[in-house]
C-alpha cells in the first residue's frame, strides 16, 4: 500500500472531451508517471464510474475515485475528502491535471524537498507546434501552480483552503519538472492554442 497518490481530475462532463481526455491522459501524462524513478505511488483519477474499469487496465496503480454528489466540471475544480468516494487517505499527496506531465523525477523531487509544501513553476508544451515556452504567470511560495504536493495534510489536496499557504515553508521548484500542455481544447482559458 502506498503512502503517496497524484490526485488528478479527469472528469468533464461533455462525453466528446471526456474521450479526448482520457485519450490525452493515457498517451502524453501516463507515459510520464510510468517513467519515474520512484515508482511506490497510487494514481488517483476523479473519473465517472464508466471510466473506471478501462482507467484500471492502464495501469495497476491507477485507483480511481467519483464524488458523492452530481459532479459538475465548473463547481467541482475543488473537492474536499468527504465528497469523495473510493480516495482513501495518502500522507502525501500530489495534485496535477490529467492532461499535463512531468519529469521522471518529479516524485523523488517532492520526496527530497526540504518542506512539507511543494510547488513547481510549469512550462507550457504547445502542442499543435511541437514546442516549449516559459509562463508569462510565475507561481510563488505563497500561490502555488496545479503542481503541487503536500505532506502530512489531512485534508484532500484538491480543497481550495489549501491553495492558501498564508505562512508555511514551501519549497517552489523553477522550471525542468512539470509542464503544462496547451491543446486543441484549453477548457480553463477556453480558447484554442
Amino acid at each position: 500500500m502506498s503512502d503517496i497518490g497524484l490526485i488528478i481530475r479527469l472528469w468533464h462532463g461533455d462525453g466528446i472531451v471526456q474521450e479526448q481526455r482520457l485519450k490525452h491522459f493515457n498517451e502524453i501524462c501516463l507515459p510520464t508517471l510510468k517513467a519515474q524513478s520512484y515508482v511506490n505511488f497510487d494514481i488517483c483519477p476523479l473519473s465517472p464510474p464508466e471510466d473506471h474499469a478501462r482507467l484500471k487496465a492502464m495501469d495497476e496503480r491507477i485507483k480511481p475515485f467519483t464524488l458523492n454528489e452530481p459532479y459538475d466540471y465548473s463547481k467541482h475544480s475543488n473537492f474536499t475528502r468527504a465528497q469523495t468516494v473510493g480516495l482513501k487517505h495518502y500522507p502525501i499527496q500530489v495534485r496535477m491535471d490529467s492532461d499535463d506531465f512531468v519529469s521522471s523525477d518529479f516524485i523523488q523531487t517532492i520526496l527530497e524537498a526540504p518542506t512539507d509544501y511543494v510547488t513547481f513553476q510549469p512550462m507550457l508544451c504547445l502542442m499543435d507546434e511541437r514546442r516549449f515556452k516559459p509562463m508569462s504567470h510565475r507561481y510563488r511560495e505563497d500561490k502555488p501552480s496545479t503542481f503541487l504536493a503536500v505532506k502530512n495534510y489531512d485534508e484532500c489536496i484538491y480543497h481550495k483552503v489549501f491553495l492558501r499557504f498564508n505562512d508555511r515553508p514551501c519549497t517552489i521548484y523553477p522550471e525542468g519538472h512539470a509542464w503544462v500542455c496547451i491543446h486543441d481544447h484549453n477548457f480553463r482559458t477556453n480558447k484554442d492554442s
